[in-house]
């Protein structure tokens, strides 16, 4: 095989490994991580968000707790995450969605 076909090669086995990866929500937002955290081990932990809100839990009508957003621009579908804490100001849910 000459230098074309392994640099075509590396090029074929990186964006295979990429897509997989990608294709994933970030396990670092997964509920089992963070809940019970407090908003600066979300922060120490996740970085700055890229936005704050408050919101109504999920599943409910009603309710005004403080959200987190954060966007992960390096997934292919382009996942965002909303870390929501409850009243006690502690990680309750985190909610995944895409773009």
């Amino acid at each position: 095989m000459g230098a074309g076909g392994w640099g075509a090669l590396s090029l074929l086995v990186v964006a295979s490994i990429y897509v997989v990866w990608g294709a994933f929500p970030n396990p670092a937002f997964r509920i089992s991580k963070l809940k019970g955290m407090t908003v600066p081990q979300v922060i120490a932990r996740l970085g700055t968000p890229s936005g704050k809100a408050y919101a109504a839990p999920p599943g409910t009508s009603g309710g005004n707790l403080l959200t987190y957003y954060y966007e992960d621009m390096y997934r292919w579908p382009g996942f965002e995450y909303g870390v929501v804490f409850g009243n006690d100001v502690r990680v309750k849910y985190v909610v995944v969605g895409s773009k």
